[in-house]
């Protein structure tokens, strides 16, 4: 939109003063508020070329880039492997078992009372609460930790 003049006056120099008055010879009404269709083509082309960026970039992102991890890794059985990512629970009183993960990637987990895992034929990464105080721990393939003999609640497992 723009401020055209209906031809009384080409006093386009001075601002409108509060009475609605230009410079004492042209009035507010002198001036409509008109359409600026010359613009809008080029608006519209503009706004085109945005839409079209953007999905292209969406398409790019999603056939272009490899899919993540992320949601690749699985609970598996234990069974007698072991070159799984094993962690060792213990309930108390002797009892206890294994929780077994398998394929690359990162899970969001709650694992009260481990003591030990093993990495089988995985580098991994366990993300871990003992006393209050958050550690990592990182091992690679064929190797376990027992977190000093204390039971830790895991919070994430991660295999490389």
């Amino acid at each position: 939109m723009r401020w055209e003049s209906s031809g009384c006056s080409p006093d386009l120099g001075k601002t409108l003063s509060a009475s609605g008055e230009r410079g004492g010879t042209a009035h507010r009404s002198d001036y409509a508020l008109t359409p600026d269709t010359e613009g809008t083509s080029n608006q519209m082309t503009l706004s085109l070329k945005k839409i079209a960026i953007g999905l292209m970039a969406v398409v790019a992102m999603t056939f272009g880039l490899p899919a993540s991890p992320a949601m690749a890794i699985s609970q598996v059985s234990c069974g007698s492997r072991n070159d799984f990512l094993k962690l060792h629970i213990d309930f108390g009183a002797g009892y206890g078992f294994a929780r077994c993960f398998a394929n690359g990637g990162v899970t969001a987990v709650n694992i009260d009372g481990v003591y030990r895992f093993d990495t089988g034929n995985n580098k991994a990464t366990l993300n871990y609460e003992r006393d209050g105080r958050y550690y990592s721990t990182t091992l690679d393939k064929w190797r376990g930790s027992d977190f000093g003999g204390a039971r830790v609640r895991v919070y994430e497992v991660r295999i490389w």
